[in-house]
């Protein structure tokens, strides 16, 4: 099943703030997915709510009470998560904020508080885990930042150049550190919590706010946490590379040990002209594409494993082999019936987003232009 490529079994995340709202949602989400999940904040009754709900899943929750702010609390937070649960995948800095306040009323202390509230709190903290991340099969940090990142509002110069600060970070972060640990961050507009439901219940605010978005809604904590689980996603889909040569293009991708695949690296050979070579932990597998016709083709698929991989595992490769193929097959018809209908848009196809993609229709196109005499 393609959910298999979202699973986290036996990863261990961290979520600071983690206690209510996003930070909660994104504790679940990744509990759902198959982590163990140390939840860190500054109230331990809200903390252990949460982490009982993880333990009902089957999965191992960690409370561990933390001020992000302060940095001895963020080196026992590391300390008992490796002590506890023995390793670190996934870091989501979470925990942060800052009140709303005009700027004339804004002092320096408040203007640097969110700041560190902000920024230096996850810097410190992936300081401290990205280490563990790099020594063993690599990792993912989300950072949770702001819609305010990037666009303005009275009232919150502190929190906004804060947030903005945390996206540069983010930037910087993942160019260093890739590609054994990716650095992501979700700039969160609108979202329906505990802490806004005051706010919401009195004047005309909700509908403003509704008016403001696109979708007509409030987003919901669990909005965040499903983009959160995307990104922490260990089968790497948000870290795919393409490298394209003269016949051929690669993609890679870390892959974590999820459904019938063992951990290592999922690489995807493409040859042209027809030729696709799937090289994953323990088996090969090969597909060659037959044209039929001008709008048809067949292709022929094939698996080949080593003599470790069990009739189960390769049972389930298969399967899973197929929901990929039905996939593909539904994505290949509607891009056919959009070529056959006159107006078909080709999207966002171009070097940088689809770079294998691209290198096949150049080469195709100067094919044809060799072997197709002009009328």
């Amino acid at each position: 099943m393609i959910l298999d490529r979202f699973r986290l079994t036996d990863r261990v995340a961290v979520v600071t703030g983690a206690g209510k709202g996003i930070g909660a949602a994104i504790a679940m989400a990744l509990a759902e997915a198959g982590a163990d999940v140390v939840c860190a904040a500054r109230t331990e009754a809200t903390l252990e709510v949460v982490a009982e709900r993880i333990r009902r899943l089957g999965r191992r929750a960690l409370v561990v009470t933390c001020d992000v702010n302060e940095k001895a609390q963020l080196e026992a937070l590391a300390a008992r998560t490796l002590e506890g649960l023995g390793r670190v995948d996934v870091l989501v800095n979470n925990a942060g904020g800052s009140p709303p306040k005009p700027f004339l009323r804004t002092s320096e202390k408040a203007f640097e508080d969110a700041f560190h509230f902000n920024v230096t709190s996850g810097f410190i903290a992936s300081r401290l885990f990205v280490p563990h991340m790099q020594a063993a099969a690599g990792g993912s940090i989300v950072n949770i930042s702001s819609a305010l990142s990037h666009r303005v509002e009275k009232a919150f110069v502190a929190y906004g150049t804060a947030k903005a600060a945390l996206n540069h970070m983010t930037e910087l972060l993942a160019y260093e550190l890739a590609p054994r640990v990716r650095v992501n961050a979700i700039a969160v507009g609108s979202i329906e919590t505990e802490a806004l439901a005051p706010f919401l219940s009195s004047g005309d605010l909700r509908e403003k706010m509704e008016a403001l978005t696109p979708m007509a809604r409030l987003g919901t904590p669990e909005d965040v946490a499903t983009m959160a689980l995307y990104l922490a996603s260990l089968l790497d889909d948000a870290a795919y590379t393409t490298t394209t040569a003269g016949w051929s293009s690669l993609q890679s991708s870390p892959l974590a040990g999820s459904g019938p695949y063992a951990e290592g690296e999922a690489l995807y050979w493409w040859l042209y002209p027809n030729t696709m070579l799937n090289v994953l932990p323990g088996r090969l597998q090969t597909n060659r594409v037959i044209p039929l016709g001008a709008d048809r083709c067949r292709v022929d698929f094939d698996y080949y494993y080593a003599p470790a991989v069990t009739a189960e595992s390769r049972i389930d490769d298969q399967r899973l082999a197929d929901d990929v193929q039905r996939e593909d097959i539904a994505i290949c018809e509607a891009v056919q019936r959009g070529l056959a209908s006159g107006s078909y848009l080709a999207g966002r196809l171009n070097p940088r987003q689809e770079s294998g993609l691209w290198r096949f229709h150049e080469l195709l196109r100067a094919a044809y232009r060799r072997g197709v005499p002009p009328e």
